[in-house]
Protein backbone atom coordinates (compact mmCIF):
# COMPACT_ATOMS: atom_id res chain seq x y z
CA UNK A 1 0.00 0.00 0.00
CA UNK A 2 1.05 3.38 -1.06
CA UNK A 3 2.15 6.16 1.83
CA UNK A 4 -0.47 8.20 -0.08
CA UNK A 5 -3.12 5.51 1.00
CA UNK A 6 -1.96 4.90 4.18
CA UNK A 7 -2.81 8.29 4.83
CA UNK A 8 -6.09 8.61 3.73
CA UNK A 9 -6.55 6.20 7.38
CA UNK A 10 -7.86 2.45 7.41
CA UNK A 11 -7.16 0.27 4.78
CA UNK A 12 -8.88 -0.32 1.71
CA UNK A 13 -9.84 -3.82 2.14
CA UNK A 14 -12.11 -2.55 5.34
CA UNK A 15 -13.63 0.16 3.26
CA UNK A 16 -14.60 -1.79 0.36
CA UNK A 17 -16.38 -4.32 2.61
CA UNK A 18 -18.23 -1.93 4.22
CA UNK A 19 -19.21 -0.21 0.71
CA UNK A 20 -19.98 -3.55 -0.68
CA UNK A 21 -22.53 -4.62 2.73
CA UNK A 22 -24.49 -1.20 1.58
CA UNK A 23 -24.06 -1.64 -2.34
CA UNK A 24 -26.04 -5.70 -0.92
CA UNK A 25 -28.18 -3.33 1.05
CA UNK A 26 -29.81 -1.50 -1.27
CA UNK A 27 -30.08 -4.26 -3.70
CA UNK A 28 -32.23 -6.30 -1.12
CA UNK A 29 -34.36 -3.34 -0.19
CA UNK A 30 -35.57 -2.75 -3.61
CA UNK A 31 -35.75 -6.34 -4.59
CA UNK A 32 -37.84 -7.09 -1.03
CA UNK A 33 -40.01 -4.39 -1.55
CA UNK A 34 -40.62 -5.10 -4.80
CA UNK A 35 -41.26 -8.98 -4.24
CA UNK A 36 -43.83 -7.84 -0.57
CA UNK A 37 -45.95 -5.49 -3.56
CA UNK A 38 -46.19 -8.28 -5.99
CA UNK A 39 -47.66 -10.30 -3.67
CA UNK A 40 -49.88 -8.38 -1.25
CA UNK A 41 -53.51 -7.97 -2.93
CA UNK A 42 -54.67 -4.52 -2.71
CA UNK A 43 -51.49 -2.72 -2.26
CA UNK A 44 -50.85 0.77 -4.08
CA UNK A 45 -48.07 2.59 -4.81
CA UNK A 46 -49.95 5.76 -3.12
CA UNK A 47 -49.75 4.04 -0.09
CA UNK A 48 -46.98 3.87 2.66
CA UNK A 49 -44.35 1.18 2.76
CA UNK A 50 -44.61 -0.23 5.74
CA UNK A 51 -48.00 -0.63 4.75
CA UNK A 52 -46.46 -4.15 3.73
CA UNK A 53 -45.69 -5.02 6.74
CA UNK A 54 -49.34 -4.46 8.37
CA UNK A 55 -51.73 -1.67 7.90
CA UNK A 56 -51.96 1.23 10.54
CA UNK A 57 -54.12 0.82 14.03
CA UNK A 58 -56.83 1.02 15.12
CA UNK A 59 -57.47 -2.09 13.22
CA UNK A 60 -53.75 -3.45 11.70
CA UNK A 61 -53.97 -6.05 9.00
CA UNK A 62 -51.48 -7.88 8.02
CA UNK A 63 -51.26 -10.20 5.02
CA UNK A 64 -49.24 -13.34 4.08
CA UNK A 65 -46.31 -14.06 2.71
CA UNK A 66 -46.57 -10.16 2.36
CA UNK A 67 -45.66 -8.83 5.97
CA UNK A 68 -42.83 -11.54 6.33
CA UNK A 69 -41.24 -10.33 3.09
CA UNK A 70 -41.24 -7.20 4.14
CA UNK A 71 -40.24 -7.64 7.66
CA UNK A 72 -37.17 -10.18 7.00
CA UNK A 73 -36.63 -7.36 4.13
CA UNK A 74 -35.84 -4.90 6.92
CA UNK A 75 -34.05 -6.99 9.03
CA UNK A 76 -31.64 -8.13 6.58
CA UNK A 77 -31.06 -4.24 5.74
CA UNK A 78 -30.53 -3.10 8.76
CA UNK A 79 -28.13 -5.74 9.89
CA UNK A 80 -26.17 -5.48 6.95
CA UNK A 81 -26.41 -1.30 7.91
CA UNK A 82 -25.24 -2.06 10.96
CA UNK A 83 -21.84 -4.47 9.60
CA UNK A 84 -21.05 -1.63 7.25
CA UNK A 85 -20.94 1.22 10.30
CA UNK A 86 -19.19 -1.32 12.81
CA UNK A 87 -16.45 -1.74 9.75
CA UNK A 88 -16.59 2.02 9.08
CA UNK A 89 -16.14 2.69 13.21
CA UNK A 90 -12.86 0.71 12.85
CA UNK A 91 -11.73 2.67 10.28
CA UNK A 92 -9.49 5.44 11.62
CA UNK A 93 -10.67 7.91 9.07
CA UNK A 94 -14.21 7.82 10.63
CA UNK A 95 -13.29 6.74 14.02
CA UNK A 96 -14.39 9.47 16.37
CA UNK A 97 -17.16 11.13 13.56
CA UNK A 98 -20.50 11.61 13.28
CA UNK A 99 -21.20 8.89 9.92
CA UNK A 100 -20.85 5.74 12.00
CA UNK A 101 -23.25 6.73 14.93
CA UNK A 102 -25.57 7.94 11.97
CA UNK A 103 -24.81 4.70 10.30
CA UNK A 104 -25.91 2.61 13.72
CA UNK A 105 -28.89 4.87 14.05
CA UNK A 106 -29.81 4.44 10.97
CA UNK A 107 -29.86 0.71 11.03
CA UNK A 108 -32.43 0.63 13.96
CA UNK A 109 -34.70 2.81 11.82
CA UNK A 110 -34.32 0.84 9.08
CA UNK A 111 -35.21 -2.77 10.56
CA UNK A 112 -37.98 -1.25 12.86
CA UNK A 113 -39.89 1.29 10.15
CA UNK A 114 -43.46 0.98 11.79
CA UNK A 115 -41.99 2.51 14.85
CA UNK A 116 -41.29 5.96 12.81
CA UNK A 117 -44.57 5.27 11.32
CA UNK A 118 -46.82 9.05 11.56
CA UNK A 119 -49.43 9.09 13.82
CA UNK A 120 -48.45 5.87 15.71
CA UNK A 121 -46.26 5.84 18.75
CA UNK A 122 -45.83 1.49 19.01
CA UNK A 123 -44.60 -0.87 16.85
CA UNK A 124 -48.17 -2.40 15.19
CA UNK A 125 -46.61 -5.17 13.28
Amino acid sequence: MSAYLKSLGGSIADTAIAGVALLITGGVSLLGIITAEAYHPDYATTQEISDLGSTAPPNPVSYEPTATIFNGTMLTSGALVLVASSIGWGDRAYSGSRSASLGSASSVSVCFPEIWRPGTAFLHS
